[in-house]
């Protein structure tokens, strides 16, 4: 099932949203199934996709729709293949930004406390502060040398949201990144 929905006020977004009963994923291997699914789990289940990411899922929903209205021969196929594709999309999307203790910790079979205590004894940085740097750094750098909008540089860096990517780099520069280019221009 797609459900659109528009504001009338705002015309300048849409909203799909697609049901899929169980019986849909029945064919697929088990494991397929659970990575398809496990998205729908994620304890945040809204996700903030950067501007390449938007028009991937808005092609693939696309597809989606036109099939729907014309339903030319093997429609319900293509419709299926979409699907998954989208779904497959999205589940690699949260397992990408999942939490990297976690999957490191499993690389090297090991537990997440057993890593993020070593990496702090070795490296004097808490793991999620050490990827904050990391990613402020970055920032810094995009700041100096390019001309993105700082929407833009914060997606960039891997910050979802633009409120906690100004809070970071005010605590760990000492302004804001507005001002931080400012300087540097």
């Amino acid at each position: 099932m797609v459900h659109r929905t528009s504001e009338l006020s705002e015309p300048n977004h849409e909203r799909a949203v697609l049901h899929y009963d169980l019986p849909f994923f029945d064919g697929l291997a088990p494991e397929d199934t659970a990575l398809l699914l496990g998205s729908f789990a994620a304890s945040h289940p809204i996700i903030r996709l950067n501007i390449h990411e938007q028009l991937h899922v808005e092609t693939l929903l696309g597809s989606l729709l036109g099939e729907l209205n014309d339903r030319p021969p093997g429609h319900l196929l293509h419709i299926r293949n979409k699907s998954i594709e989208l779904l497959l999309y999205i589940a690699r999307y949260i397992m990408k930004r999942k939490a990297v203790p976690d999957n490191i910790a499993k690389k090297f079979f090991i537990s997440k406390g057993h890593l993020c205590r070593v990496f702090k004894e070795v490296s004097g940085f808490g793991f999620s502060q050490y990827i904050n740097i990391t990613r402020i750094r970055e920032a810094e750098h995009l700041l100096r040398t390019t001309d993105w909008s700082i929407t833009h540089i914060s997606e960039q860096c891997g910050f979802e949201n633009f409120s906690h990517f100004g809070r970071v780099f005010k605590k760990l520069v000492g302004m804001s990144p507005r001002e931080f280019r400012g300087l540097e221009g």
